[in-house]
C-alpha cells in the first residue's frame, strides 16, 4: 500500500506541473488583438447600405449570424464598420477601422473611447451589441508595366543606326562628292594648260 500511495502523489504532483506549465500559455494565447478605432459615425439611413462606406462591399446582419459584442476578422480588409444594436448611439453609433488585418477582433465602440468595454454589466456607458458589420475589401495589388526595352519592338536611335550619308535639301549626299568633283576639274585643267604649248610647237 505505501508504494502505491507513492505512485499515486507522485502521478498527481506530475500532472499538477503540466497543467500549471499550460495554463499560463493558454491564458496568452486567448488574449485578443483589438483592431485601432479610426473613426465613429452617426446613425444614418444611408450608412447602412455598404455602397455609403465603399464599391463591392459586404453586409452581414445580426439576424443572419450571432454578432454579440465582437468579431474576429478572417482576412484583412480596407475598411470595417460596426453598427450598435440600437440607432440612439449619438455620434458613435458606427465604429470605423480602417486597414484592419486578418485575426484582429471589431467591436461597436458605442461610448466613443475606443476601447473595448462591452461587458461591463450594468454600466450604461458600456458598449453594445453589434446590429451589423460591413466588410470593404482589400485593394487587389496589380502588376506595373516593366520599363524594360522589348529589342523586337524597340526604335533604334541615332547611336544604333548604320553610319550613312545624311541626304542634304537638295537630294545630294553630302559624303564629299563635290570636293572630289571639284579637285577632278581643277586637275583637268591643270593638264590642259601644260599640254597647250606642246600643241602649238607640233602645229609649227
Amino acid at each position: 500500500m505505501p508504494k502505491i500511495t507513492v505512485r499515486v502523489a507522485g502521478l498527481l504532483a506530475a500532472g499538477a506541473l503540466a497543467l500549471a506549465v499550460m495554463l499560463p500559455s493558454v491564458a496568452l494565447a486567448a488574449d485578443p488583438d483589438y483592431a485601432t478605432v479610426s473613426d465613429h459615425a452617426a446613425f444614418s439611413a444611408e450608412s447602412n447600405d455598404p455602397a455609403f462606406w465603399c464599391e463591392n462591399g459586404t453586409k452581414v446582419d445580426a439576424v443572419d449570424g450571432n454578432l454579440g459584442f465582437t468579431q474576429v476578422l478572417e482576412m484583412d480588409y480596407d475598411k470595417v464598420i460596426v453598427k450598435a444594436g440600437a440607432n440612439e448611439q449619438g455620434n458613435f453609433a458606427n465604429t470605423i477601422f480602417n486597414n484592419p488585418t486578418a485575426g484582429q477582433t471589431v467591436w461597436a465602440d458605442t461610448n466613443g473611447n475606443n476601447q473595448y468595454d462591452a461587458e461591463k454589466v450594468g454600466d450604461v456607458d458600456a458598449d453594445k451589441l453589434i446590429s451589423h458589420i460591413i466588410f470593404c475589401p482589400a485593394a487587389v495589388a496589380t502588376a506595373t508595366p516593366s520599363d524594360e526595352v522589348n529589342p523586337e519592338t524597340a526604335t533604334p536611335s541615332d547611336d544604333t543606326l548604320p553610319n550613312t550619308s545624311t541626304i542634304s535639301q537638295t537630294g545630294t549626299p553630302s559624303s564629299g562628292l563635290p570636293v572630289i568633283l571639284v579637285l577632278g576639274i581643277a586637275g583637268l585643267a591643270i593638264i590642259l594648260l601644260a599640254t597647250a604649248p606642246v600643241a602649238k610647237r607640233n602645229r609649227r
